[in-house]
């Protein structure tokens, strides 16, 4: 992005890849979790999932110049659509003990920050340039966030605990 973007070019057209691959990356995840907890709510995030791609591609292919611009629409849907997986994955956690509680917490965080920063995006770039980049740099740090919860998470379930290294 930073290439095309120093380069002058219109660099929008990758935010449509990460859009679809955020989205069913997401979506499988929690219908792999949902497997061992609900089997009804796994169902329901495949079909869900399904459908939102489809209407997303439809929307592409009836707006095929959507490809070079920023579709907030799109980021809006899927964000709060894994939004809705992430509660119903945490309302889960309420009554028994499952995995990926903080990869969860994670998800949940940032996505609520980014779905508020991506749907305003043109909002934002209204702005002065101090503050558009001062919003941007919050979502970055909210992602790092992100990211360390997974480290975390990776660490409580993978790593050696102490008492097995004797």
């Amino acid at each position: 992005m930073e290439t095309y973007a120093a380069a002058g070019r219109n660099n929008h057209f990758l935010s449509t890849y990460y859009l679809f691959s955020q989205f069913i990356l997401l979506s499988y995840f929690f219908y792999h979790l949902f497997l061992d907890a609900r089997r009804g709510r796994s169902l329901f995030i495949k079909y869900a999932s399904a459908l939102i791609v489809a209407g997303l591609i439809i929307q592409y292919v009836v707006y095929p110049g959507l490809y070079y611009t920023f579709n907030s629409l799109g980021f809006l849907i899927t964000t709060c659509m894994l939004v809705v997986y992430c509660v119903l994955y945490l309302y889960e956690l309420l009554s028994k003990k499952l995995p990926f509680y903080y990869t969860t917490i994670g998800i949940f965080i940032y996505l609520i920050s980014s779905s508020i920063i991506f749907a305003s995006a043109v909002s934002i770039m209204s702005f002065a340039d101090e503050i558009s980049i001062y919003i941007w740099k919050i979502n970055a740090l909210l992602f790092i966030l992100y990211q360390l919860l997974i480290l975390w998470e990776w660490k409580q379930t993978f790593y050696p605990k102490a008492a097995n290294r004797s």
